[in-house]
């Protein structure tokens, strides 16, 4: 059951380390409203994302997001995904 308002936090993951760069995933369950993915670098410069955002509604009304993107290695990179609701 989940509470009215109640959402996950995001998880983000490494799916794969590859030539191309590091590619991660990231989760959100149990919004209340259909979100919007945004992947942002640790500067806030938006990301393209690796295809369009994964959207799933159970029946109660809750919905799941799921993302990818592919970013370059470096020895400092910092990313977030940020869910907005428009």
């Amino acid at each position: 059951m989940h509470l009215p308002g109640a959402a996950s936090k995001p998880d983000i993951s490494i799916e794969d380390i590859g030539a191309d760069g590091v590619a991660l995933k990231c989760v959100a369950e149990a919004w209340s409203f259909k979100p919007e993915m945004i992947w942002l670098d640790s500067v806030g410069t938006v990301l393209s994302a690796d295809g369009p955002t994964e959207i799933e509604r159970d029946p109660e009304g809750h919905y799941t997001v799921r993302g990818h993107v592919t970013v370059q290695k470096t020895d400092n990179n910092r990313f977030n995904s940020r869910r907005s609701t428009t």
